[in-house]
């Protein structure tokens, strides 16, 4: 924290590695970093970019511990977050100090009642099934546990994703309807 006040050297951690960056005098909690290379690559462009992916370090190892018994855990980097899916299927996810959790529909509301949950509104539109939980509802071991139960409840109903199949050229598609 001093480092942001006072301007210095700070270690990053990315998927390559840890990188020293140098912090400007004054930087704001919040500060979005950007590295060239390191990071998740940026597609479309005509060079790759890296975006360093913020999330709590700490919360993500004490999902990783509560998830570590189970079979068919992979952890992702999807959305600028660490996610956690589950027979091929997004359980959970942890973005900067929150969890993002993939509950039913059904409990959508009554979820949104307990503390430190708010919809999920990554996009600009809430979804349904979709809430994320502050620190203060993950805080203690106990509230984890039971936000890690109702996202594997629903991970047991849930379909998984369509693999999307490789995008044809807009030449091919009017090749075919000739």
């Amino acid at each position: 924290m001093y480092t942001t006040v006072l301007g210095g050297k700070a270690e990053i951690k990315t998927f390559k590695g840890a990188v020293n960056v140098n912090i400007q005098k004054g930087t704001q909690t919040g500060t979005e970093l950007r590295l060239k290379g390191p990071g998740i690559p940026v597609y479309g462009k005509n060079e790759k970019k890296g975006k360093i992916m913020a999330f709590n370090e700490r919360l993500a190892a004490r999902v990783r511990e509560l998830l570590g018994t189970r079979r068919k855990v992979v952890e992702r980097q999807m959305m600028g977050a660490l996610t956690f899916m589950v027979n091929d299927k997004m359980c959970v996810c942890v973005l900067k100090d929150d969890l993002m959790a993939r509950i039913d529909p059904e409990r959508h509301e009554e979820a949104l009642r307990r503390k430190g949950c708010r919809k999920m509104d990554f996009t600009g539109r809430p979804m349904k099934g979709f809430v994320f939980v502050g620190p203060e509802g993950t805080g203690s071991k106990r509230n984890l546990e039971s936000w890690i139960k109702l996202a594997l409840e629903f991970n047991k109903k849930a379909r998984p994703s369509r693999k999307k199949s490789p995008r044809r050229l807009k030449s091919e598609n009017r090749m075919s309807k000739r």
